[in-house]
């Protein structure tokens, strides 16, 4: 009796498998004789649509990247980031004067000349402070009456 079981479940995997490798192929010729009706061709039919590998000379391993392309210049103009400085004070020693700058947790003492970043300090006055961002040349200027805790 056992043996009756395991040639009959062995015929059904058969079957089963012999219909699952015909059915693909018998649904790709309908997909043909579809497209030959709507008349479209057979040998306008290219499972690569942006190129036609079956030509004679045809690069059937072009060359792929998963890197990104780099993007084309475009017109706009670069942005320039928030300005970054706070006052925390003001120094004079004889004939230089100095401001304390912070920004976020880095603290600064500079003086006129003096580059931060990409920041260059062009002028102390007694009420502000004349900062230039150099890589597009704009200019800032940070008043300084009090003290920011």
């Amino acid at each position: 009796m056992k043996i009756e079981k395991r040639k009959i479940w062995l015929g059904m995997a058969l079957v089963l498998t012999i219909i699952a490798s015909i059915w693909p192929v018998h649904r790709d010729s309908v997909l043909v004789e579809a497209e030959r009706r709507q008349g479209k061709s057979e040998a306008s039919f290219s499972p690569f649509p942006e190129q036609d590998v079956w030509k004679a000379g045809a690069d059937l391993f072009p060359s792929q990247s998963w890197t990104q392309q780099p993007k084309a210049a475009s017109d706009a103009k670069p942005v320039e980031p928030a300005f970054p400085f706070v006052f925390k004070g003001r120094y004079l020693e004889g004939t230089d004067s100095f401001v304390y700058l912070s920004d976020g947790d880095h603290f600064f003492k500079a003086k006129t000349g003096e580059r931060i970043g990409d920041y260059l300090i062009d002028a102390i006055d007694s009420g502000s402070v004349t900062f230039t961002y150099v890589p597009l040349g704009n200019r800032h200027v940070l008043k300084i009456g009090e003290v920011a805790p």
